[in-house]
């Protein structure tokens, strides 16, 4: 019996990546399209396809549902605008069905955590502590809601589909791709790039447990998120801003290995 394919789009959240990835679903076949939003939102998501309702009205029905606020909302805006006004204009050459696979629930709790996170990091900025118990709770936090368990009402609806693609902006595809092993898994990466120190101690975090990290390397790595943010701070684009980050971060691991 042949496996059904399904393709998954791993898109950071990056403009850059965004916009390429707008172009790429302009040159891919499917049969339907599912994005890491509410899936309270699939009505509206769908409305926007067929030109019922203009792209702000989906963000204001988004801070209703999540109670996100204003920057958060704007940033999420923008990261989605090209790839929704390609699903847009694809959609207007083939129709497909459109889903929302997350809830509002783990978007409201997602914006609180990061929000919770940005206090932290400011504290440590201005304190020059480092608060390891509170980020190591965080974390914790961080990793439950990344095991939110969506995944079963989501493969029951790409059961009714024979080449489905799912968008991600998850750090990693690994968990997804676990889930999906009844299926012929490609995934395309729209993005290359060094994930910053927070992702990295996520995805460590999502293999092997907040607590199996040693309290050097988790010292090490909360240092570097603090330097992370001064990069953000600095700069009004965070691509830029990640792009000088990882210029650093690369000339550093360059340096490391000379010293050895």
């Amino acid at each position: 019996m042949q496996m059904e394919k399904v393709m998954i789009l791993h898109v950071p959240r990056f403009m850059n990546a965004s916009r390429l990835a707008g172009k790429r679903i302009l040159n891919v076949y499917f049969d339907a399209f599912f994005l890491p939003l509410p899936e309270e939102m699939n009505e509206a998501m769908r409305s926007f396809l067929l030109n019922e309702i203009e792209e702000d009205e989906i963000w204001n029905e988004y801070r209703i549902l999540t109670g996100a606020n204003e920057p958060m909302t704007r940033f999420l805006k923008n990261f989605f605008s090209p790839i929704i006004n390609s699903l847009k204009v694809k959609f207007g050459q083939n129709e497909f069905d459109i889903y929302c696979y997350h809830n509002a629930t783990t978007h409201a709790e997602n914006a609180n955590l990061s929000e919770e996170q940005l206090l932290l990091e400011f504290r440590c900025k201005a304190t020059g502590k480092l608060f390891l118990d509170e980020w190591r709770q965080l974390l914790k936090k961080l990793v439950g809601e990344s095991e939110e368990n969506y995944y079963r009402k989501l493969l029951i609806l790409l059961s009714r589909h024979y080449e489905p693609v799912i968008l991600t902006y998850d750090a990693s595809v690994r968990f997804l791709k676990e889930k999906l092993s009844d299926w012929r898994v490609k995934v395309e990466y729209t993005y290359y790039y060094w994930r910053s120190p927070m992702e990295q101690l996520l995805v460590y975090s999502m293999i092997h447990g907040v607590d199996g990290i040693t309290k050097e390397d988790f010292e090490k790595a909360v240092k570097q998120q603090i330097d992370y943010l001064d990069f953000i701070l600095a700069e009004k684009n965070i691509d830029i801003a990640h792009e000088k980050w990882a210029e650093k971060a690369s000339k550093s691991l360059v340096r490391r290995r000379y010293l050895r």
